[in-house]
């Protein structure tokens, strides 16, 4: 059944934008800006999403395990003497699923994420954590033994742990865990509610926390 009372992205990234307004006006001044590039290794993962052979959106099932990597960039602006941060999370993942069912080839799969990240950098020890969300995440997964390539839109939330190493620049070496969960799928021009999608991710990051 075609979907027709599905929240668009647009209003996604509006309501968290309104969401970041308010966190933003609650808190003290703004006292720097921080940027950071970030690449990460998926060491763990797993995926389900409704899936046949015969390319039925909502028949059947696929599941597996998945590895790959993500790259990344945060920036934003931080308070209480670079204590605190907020800002913008963008995210490129390049993901391959391997099917639990045997017989299954491997597919290959895209994701795009566009969210907010908040976090902790403490003073005295070298630790940060963080947490973030995505109102806007889009998993495509290459042709692969479908008809056409099924296109999944959703969101998704992430967490993490870095340790900060002084080397001239502050490099972060962490780990993080993803859960994207998807609720609609594009496929053969079709557009449908899907249930029971997700992917989620453990992954060791490096990352550049630059300040200015």
């Amino acid at each position: 059944m075609i979907s027709t009372t599905k929240k668009t992205p647009q209003t996604k990234i509006s309501a968290l934008a309104l969401i970041c307004l308010i966190a933003l006006l609650s808190l003290p001044k703004a006292e720097a800006f921080f940027f950071e590039p970030i690449a990460a290794y998926h060491v763990d993962g797993s995926f389900k999403y409704p899936a046949d052979s015969s390319g039925s959106i909502t028949n059947g099932s696929a599941d597996g395990d998945v590895s790959g990597f993500h790259l990344g960039l945060r920036t934003g602006v931080t308070f209480m003497a670079d204590m605190l941060f907020l800002g913008v999370n963008l995210g490129f993942d390049r993901l391959t699923f391997d099917y639990s069912t045997s017989g299954l080839a491997d597919d290959d799969a895209s994701t795009f994420a566009v969210g907010a990240v908040g976090g902790v950098a403490f003073k005295g020890v070298p630790f940060r954590i963080w947490v973030g969300y995505n109102p806007t995440d889009k998993l495509e997964i290459d042709k692969g033994y479908w008809s056409n390539a099924p296109e999944y839109t959703g969101t998704s939330m992430f967490a993490g742990l870095g340790y900060v190493f002084k080397l001239g620049v502050p490099i972060q070496l962490g780990v993080e865990y993803t859960k994207r969960t998807y609720d609609e799928i594009s496929l053969n021009g079709a557009t449908e509610s899907v249930p029971d999608t997700n992917v989620t991710t453990t992954s060791v990051v490096l990352s550049m926390p630059l300040t200015f």
